[in-house]
């Protein structure tokens, strides 16, 4: 027997067989200190962006999608909170360069670790993370480079279910921090960083 909590599963006594990673963790916001497990998603669900028609004006729909499968060094993480950003509203009304449909927006979230791909090491099954959106950013703190990209599209986002990101885009959510602040940090915290402490060099 089993019992959802926020995406989480809760393996109660009288148990029978489900798929899981199990771990023990402690939910601050949800109170269980039992042993823990992540469920897998047979049939999650993203808010995909795509033109129901050609030519037509590009809407937005629930759709089921394939479960996300980590590759080597990547992570999936199972979404507890996802932030809406203005790029998320710039891409939507064709406002932003370089769209590419049919996507899944969101850059920023946070969540869960279901999943772990091959030579990650830091990340544990069940950990509260906070996603960091920028991927690929290259060597330099200066600048981006070639590969540079924002996840949200074209990489899938966190409008979804759950999200694979690179190991290294993740940080562990402050126990402080609700889901919905750990969400809504990401992308509009790096970009005030980088405006004050990177070009605008201040300094403590």
């Amino acid at each position: 027997m089993r019992s959802a909590v926020r995406g989480i599963t809760r393996v109660l006594p009288s148990g029978g067989g489900c798929r899981t990673d199990s771990v023990d963790r402690w939910d601050a916001e949800s109170g269980i200190d039992a042993r823990m497990s992540i469920a897998a998603i047979d049939s999650p669900r993203a808010l995909v962006l795509a033109r129901p028609s050609e030519g037509a004006k590009p809407a937005l729909s629930l759709r089921t999608v394939a479960p996300k499968q980590p590759g080597a060094g990547e992570v999936v993480v199972r979404l507890r909170a996802a932030a809406l950003n203005r790029r998320d509203a710039w891409i939507r009304a064709g406002k932003y360069a370089g769209i590419k449909l049919p996507a899944v927006l969101g850059s920023d979230g946070a969540g869960v670790v279901s999943a772990v791909g091959a030579g990650v090491n830091g990340h544990a099954v069940g950990d509260g993370v906070i996603i960091n959106p920028s991927l690929g950013w290259g060597g330099s703190e200066v600048a981006f480079g070639d590969g540079y990209r924002i996840l949200g599209m074209p990489d899938d986002g966190t409008f979804a279910d759950e999200v694979c990101v690179p190991a290294g885009n993740l940080v562990a959510k402050p126990a402080h921090m609700s889901w919905t602040e750990a969400a809504a940090l990401p992308l509009a915290g790096l970009t005030a960083y980088r405006a004050l402490c990177v070009r605008g060099r201040l300094r403590a």
